[in-house]
């Protein structure tokens, strides 16, 4: 990165922005990749998921295992 602060205009917004997010979980990156997450934490029936489901299936999981930990 050239210069300091915010990387992209979501993260500009600070915890007060309005915009949609996933989660936490990288909406931006490759299908295989998702893939390789939903894989690593055990999330069943990924091998027919769409990218956005399994960014949906990602996002449920990263929720329930905040909730499971606080």
């Amino acid at each position: 990165k050239e210069t300091p602060g915010p990387s992209d205009a979501q993260s500009a917004g600070g915890k007060n922005t309005d915009r949609a997010t996933a989660g936490g979980v990288n909406a931006n990156a490759t299908k295989d990749h998702l893939y390789q997450q939903a894989r690593d934490l055990g999330i069943t029936g990924r091998s027919t998921m769409t990218k956005s489901e399994l960014v949906d299936a990602l996002e449920k999981e990263s929720s329930r295992r905040t909730k499971q930990n606080s």
